[in-house]
C-alpha cells in the first residue's frame, strides 16, 4: 500500500507532505470534527482501489491557508420541526456563509500552493453537505485561475445548492425517464429533486469546464463512453432534506447514510478512472474486486417470526436456537435483526415485536430466551397478521435488502381470523416497502400452503425435514447472496400516455447472468419476463401503485425492488403553489443598535400548506398557510439579507420561490475640519432625509424611526478629530456642520449606503491671525498679520488584505501600513519634534514621535465589528495641529458570496 500520510493530524505541514499521483481534497460537513466517517471512507475508497498508486489526502480545515481555516459551523434545525412564531431572530444565520467563504478560501488558497509544489499531480475534490457547497463554489475561483486542466473529478454529497433542472415541475421529465438529465446528476433516485435546502446555485450550478469537460478543457474521456460528460458529479441520497430529495427537515435520514450507501465508493471509482490516463508513467491498475454490500446498499434488515403456539411445543428450543444463529450471520454483513412472537386470534395477543430492528445480539437473545409457548387451538395460526404488523411496526432503512423469515409448524389463516387480512394485503404491503421477501421455513408437507404467499412478495419456500437447521442455513445464504437490485429512482409520476423509462442498470451481486422480469402494475403478473435491465412502459389509464422488477441469477437466488409510481390525467396534476405577490419588506432601526427586517407577501393560493422562509445561508423555517407575514431580528449594520418566500403543497412539494434583497441600517459617517484640514471639534453636526434626491430634504427626528442605536441624537457633535455618524436606513440625506466663527456647510443630497469612504464637510472659519471675513461689508481696510505656519502631511495607507474595495468580514484581521514622508509647516520652516497618530474611526491606535525624518510602520486590526472605518493620520506638535485623512475607508461587513 503507497497511500501517504492523511496530513489532518500530521506534526508537520500540510504542504510538506510528499506529492502523490493524486492529491485529494476533502470538505466536511457541517458540525463535524475532522476524520469523520466520509472522510474515512473517502480515503478508504482510494486505499482499496488504487493501492498501486500514492494518493494524499487533505482534509479542508486541518490548517489555515491563504489566512483562512474552514470551521464547518454547526447548523441548527430545530426551527423546522415545529415551525415560527410571528417574528425569529437571523441568529447564526451569516455564520454559514461566513463559514463557507473561509472554507471556499482556505481550499483556493491550498490548491493553488499544493499545485505549485506537485506540477503534476492529478487533484480530485470532494465535499459533503455544507463541504459539498464549498468544494462547488471553490470550482469558480478555480476555474477563473485557469487551473481547470489538474482537477480530474469533483465529487458533490448532500448539496445544500444542488441544481437538477429535470426534477422541477408537476410532471417533472426526470419522473419518467433518464434522458436529457442535467450532465453532474448521479445517483439521485428522487425523481422530483430539482433544487437543494438552500436554493439552487443558478444560473450556473458549476463552471462549463467542469460539466462540459470535452468541451471546457481539462481531463476529458470521449474515449470512454460509459463515463458521463461532466467531470464533475454529484449525488442525493434519497430522504436528504439538505439536498432537495425531503420536503422536510423531519425527514432527513437520508443525509447521514453517505458513508455506507455506495455514493463515495461509486465517487472513487470514477475518480480514479479519470485521473489514471493523465499520471505520468502510472502502473497498471490493480484488478477490480467488487467489495460493494451483499445485502443492499446500506445493510439488511431482518424480522424473524416465531410461531409460538401449543403445536409448536416440539420444535421452539430448536427454533429459538436457529433464530439466534439467523441473526448472528445477518450482524455479520451489517445486518439488522428484530424479533416477533404471533399466536391465533383469540389468544393473550396476535403478534407482538420482542425486539425492535437493531444490531445488539446482547438484547436479541434477552428477547429470543422470553419466548415460551402456548394458546393456538385449531391447525391454521395468525401467520399473515403477524406479516402485516411486521411489516407496519418495523422501522425499516431506505436502500436495505428486507426480509421477514417465518419459522412456524402449521398453515395460516386465510384470511385472518384476527384481522381479515390476506395474501394481497400482504403483497401490496411488502412492495409498499420496496419490498421485504418472505422466506417461510417450514415442514415439507407446507410447502404448497405458503408458495403463493411467497411468490407474491417475491420470498422462497425453504422446506425441512427434521433438520430446522440445514433449513435455516439455506435462507439466511440466499438472502444474503442473491442479486441487490437497484433503481435509479425511488418514485415516478406522470400522466396517461407518457412514456416511462424503469432503470435497474446498477444492479449488481448474484451468481452469472441475471434475469430481469417486470410487474408494471404490481399485481403479480409479470407483464415483461426475461427482460433487459432496462424497460419502457406506457400506461393506458390512471394509475397509482408499486412497480416491481423481479431479479434472478444463475442459481435461481431471486431479489426484487418495488417504488411507487402515479399516473394521473394532465388536469389531476397535483399543482405546486404560485410564488407570492407581492412580498414586500421594511427595515425597523433597533434601539441597541443594527436592525430587523419586517416581511410580509401576498397569496390567494389554496395549494399552498406552509410557507417557508430561507435566505442564501440557511433555512429560517416555515410557517402554517394562513401566515403572511415574519419579523426577522438581529441584524448588524452593513448586511444585505436577501429572503426567498415559497410555499409547500400537501404532498411536501416546493413552489416557485419570490426573492427580495434588502438594504439594512449601515453607517453615514464623516469628519469636520475647516479650510486647511484641521478637525472642527463640537461642531453641531445635522442630518436631514428626503424621499428622493431632489428634496425636499427634512430634520430627521426620532418619531421618523431611521436612525438605530445608540447614535439617536441629532443634531450631534463631532469629536476632537472632527468625526460623526449615524446609523440609518436606507434613503437620501444631507449633512449640515456648523461651528462659532465658521460659514456652514452641506453635503448636498447622498444616498445611503454610502458609494464613496465618508463625508468630507470643510467649513471656512476665522482663526487667530487671519482675517476674519466681512460682515456687514467695510470700506475700511481691514488688519493683516502674518499667518501661523499650516503644516501639510504626506502620507501613503493602504490595507494589506487581498479583497476588492478595502472590504473585510468581521472575522478577518486587516494590516494598515503606512508611511509618513514629511511634515512641513508654511512660514516657519519644518517643525522640529510633534507626535504622530494613526487613527482608525475615532480611536488612536498607533503613536510615534516625529523627528524630522520619515518613517514607515504598520498597525494590525482585529475583532473589528460590522461597520466602515475611515483611516486618518494626525499630527501634534508646538504649535502645530493638523490631520490628513487617508485615501481609504476600511469596511468591515458580512460578505455576501458572488452568485454564478
Amino acid at each position: 500500500m503507497l497511500t501517504l500520510p492523511i496530513s489532518t493530524a500530521a506534526a508537520s505541514s500540510a504542504m510538506d507532505q510528499p506529492c502523490g499521483q493524486i492529491e485529494t481534497i476533502w470538505a466536511r460537513g457541517s458540525g463535524q470534527s475532522l476524520d469523520k466517517d466520509e472522510a474515512k471512507k473517502w480515503i478508504s475508497e482510494f486505499d482499496k482501489h488504487a493501492p498501486e498508486l500514492t494518493v494524499n489526502t487533505y482534509q479542508l480545515g486541518a490548517e489555515r491557508f491563504g489566512g483562512a481555516q474552514y470551521p464547518a459551523r454547526k447548523v441548527s434545525g430545530e426551527r423546522f420541526l415545529t415551525g415560527i412564531g410571528a417574528s425569529i431572530s437571523s441568529g447564526d444565520m451569516f455564520s454559514y456563509g461566513q463559514s463557507v467563504d473561509l472554507g471556499v478560501s482556505e481550499l483556493v488558497a491550498y490548491f493553488a500552493e499544493r499545485r505549485a509544489k506537485c506540477s503534476t499531480s492529478v487533484f480530485v475534490l470532494g465535499g459533503y453537505s455544507q463541504g459539498a457547497q464549498v468544494a462547488g463554489e471553490a470550482l469558480f475561483a478555480i476555474d477563473g485561475m485557469g487551473y481547470e486542466r489538474s482537477v480530474a473529478f469533483v465529487a458533490l454529497f448532500g448539496d445544500p445548492k444542488l441544481h437538477l433542472p429535470e426534477g422541477r415541475g408537476p410532471s417533472a421529465a426526470a419522473c419518467r425517464h433518464t434522458r436529457n438529465h442535467s450532465t453532474w446528476r448521479r445517483t439521485v433516485p428522487d425523481c422530483n429533486t430539482d433544487g437543494g435546502s438552500l436554493g439552487a446555485r443558478v444560473p450556473r450550478y458549476l463552471p462549463d469546464a467542469f460539466t462540459h469537460a470535452s468541451t471546457g478543457g481539462g481531463p476529458a474521456f470521449s474515449e470512454k463512453p460509459s463515463w458521463p460528460i461532466s467531470k464533475a458529479g454529484s449525488w442525493c441520497a434519497d430522504a436528504d432534506f439538505v439536498c432537495g430529495s425531503s420536503a422536510t427537515l423531519v425527514t432527513n435520514s437520508g443525509h447521514f447514510t453517505y458513508a455506507e450507501n455506495g455514493h463515495i465508493h461509486q465517487a472513487v471509482l470514477e475518480a480514479i478512472a479519470r485521473a489514471r490516463p493523465f499520471i505520468p508513467a502510472a502502473p497498471p491498475p490493480t484488478p477490480y474486486v467488487d467489495d460493494r454490500p451483499l445485502a443492499g446498499t446500506t445493510g439488511l434488515d431482518l424480522a424473524i417470526l416465531i410461531d409460538s403456539t401449543g403445536s409448536m411445543s416440539s420444535y421452539i428450543e430448536s427454533a429459538k436456537s436457529q433464530a439466534a444463529r439467523l441473526a448472528s450471520e445477518v450482524a455479520r454483513v451489517r445486518g439488522r435483526v428484530a424479533l416477533i412472537e404471533y399466536r391465533d386470534a383469540g389468544d393473550a395477543f396476535v403478534a407482538r415485536t420482542l425486539r425492535p430492528l437493531g444490531d445488539s445480539l446482547d438484547t436479541f437473545s434477552g428477547a429470543l430466551n422470553g419466548i415460551s409457548v402456548d394458546g393456538g387451538g385449531d391447525t391454521p395460526e395468525a401467520g399473515l397478521a403477524a406479516l402485516m404488523h411486521t411489516f407496519n411496526d418495523l422501522s425499516w432503512r431506505p436502500g436495505a435488502t428486507k426480509a421477514a423469515v417465518v419459522l412456524t409448524d402449521a398453515p395460516f389463516h386465510h384470511p385472518d381470523a384476527a384481522t381479515g387480512v390476506t395474501i394481497a394485503d400482504v403483497a401490496r404491503r411488502s412492495l409498499e416497502i420496496d419490498p421485504v421477501n418472505v422466506y417461510p421455513v417450514v415442514p415439507d408437507e407446507l410447502a404448497g400452503a405458503y408458495r403463493e404467499l411467497a411468490d407474491r412478495t417475491s420470498g422462497r419456500v425453504v422446506t425441512h425435514g427434521e433438520d430446522v437447521g440445514v433449513a435455516v442455513i439455506d435462507a439466511v445464504t440466499e438472502i444474503i447472496e442473491r442479486p441487490v437490485v437497484l433503481l435509479r429512482q425511488t418514485s415516478y409520476r406522470g400522466v396517461v400516455g407518457d412514456e416511462f423509462e424503469f432503470d435497474a442498470s446498477e444492479t449488481y451481486g448474484g451468481r452469472g447472468p441475471l434475469r430481469f422480469d417486470w410487474d408494471f402494475d404490481g399485481d403479480g403478473e409479470f407483464e415483461v419476463r426475461d427482460g433487459s435491465p432496462i424497460e419502457t412502459f406506457s400506461y393506458p389509464d390512471t394509475f397509482s401503485g408499486q412497480m416491481q422488477v423481479r431479479v434472478t441469477d444463475a442459481d435461481d437466488l431471486i431479489s426484487s425492488m418495488s417504488v411507487p409510481v402515479t399516473v394521473s390525467d394532465a388536469q389531476d396534476v397535483p399543482p405546486r403553489p404560485a410564488a407570492p405577490h407581492p412580498l414586500r419588506s421594511s427595515v425597523v432601526p433597533a434601539s441597541g443598535g443594527g436592525f430587523s427586517v419586517e416581511l410580509t407577501w401576498s397569496s390567494a393560493d389554496s395549494t399552498a400548506d406552509r410557507w417557508w422562509i430561507r435566505t442564501e445561508d440557511s433555512v429560517l423555517g416555515w410557517v402554517t398557510k394562513d401566515r403572511h407575514s415574519l419579523t426577522v431580528t438581529d441584524f448588524a449594520p452593513g448586511d444585505v439579507p436577501t429572503f426567498e418566500i415559497f410555499g409547500t403543497n400537501a404532498d411536501g412539494r416546493a413552489g416557485e420561490p419570490a426573492r427580495i434583497t434588502v438594504k439594512g441600517t449601515s453607517i453615514l459617517n464623516g469628519v469636520v475640519v475647516d479650510d486647511v484640514g484641521r478637525p472642527i471639534e463640537n461642531a453641531q453636526v445635522t442630518l436631514l432625509r428626503a424621499e428622493r434626491a431632489d428634496g425636499p430634504y427634512f430634520e430627521v427626528t426620532a418619531a421618523d424611526g431611521v436612525i438605530a442605536g445608540s447614535s439617536l441624537s441629532n443634531p450631534t457633535s463631532s469629536d476632537a478629530l472632527g468625526s460623526f455618524s449615524w446609523e440609518v436606513t436606507p434613503g437620501w440625506y444631507q449633512v449640515r456642520a456648523e461651528a462659532p466663527s465658521c460659514i456652514p456647510a452641506s453635503s448636498g443630497g447622498v444616498e445611503v449606503p454610502l458609494e464613496s469612504d465618508g463625508l468630507n464637510l470643510a467649513l471656512s472659519c476665522h482663526r487667530s491671525g487671519f482675517p476674519v471675513p466681512p460682515s456687514p461689508p467695510s470700506t475700511e481696510p481691514s488688519p493683516t498679520t502674518n499667518p501661523t505656519p499650516d503644516p501639510e502631511i504626506a502620507l501613503e495607507t493602504r490595507v494589506g488584505i487581498r479583497l476588492p474595495r478595502h472590504r473585510v468580514t468581521s472575522n478577518q484581521r486587516a494590516v494598515v501600513n503606512f508611511a509618513v514622508v514629511a511634515i512641513r509647516g508654511s512660514g516657519a520652516g519644518e517643525p522640529a519634534i510633534g507626535t504622530v497618530s494613526i487613527v482608525v474611526s475615532r480611536s488612536v491606535v498607533h503613536t510615534l514621535t516625529w523627528d524630522g525624518t520619515g518613517f514607515t510602520g504598520s498597525v494590525k486590526l482585529a475583532r473589528l465589528v460590522h461597520g466602515r472605518y475611515p483611516i486618518r493620520v494626525l499630527f501634534t506638535g508646538e504649535g502645530y495641529a493638523a490631520s490628513a485623512s487617508a485615501p481609504l475607508i476600511l469596511t468591515v461587513a458580512r460578505a455576501k458570496r458572488q452568485a454564478h
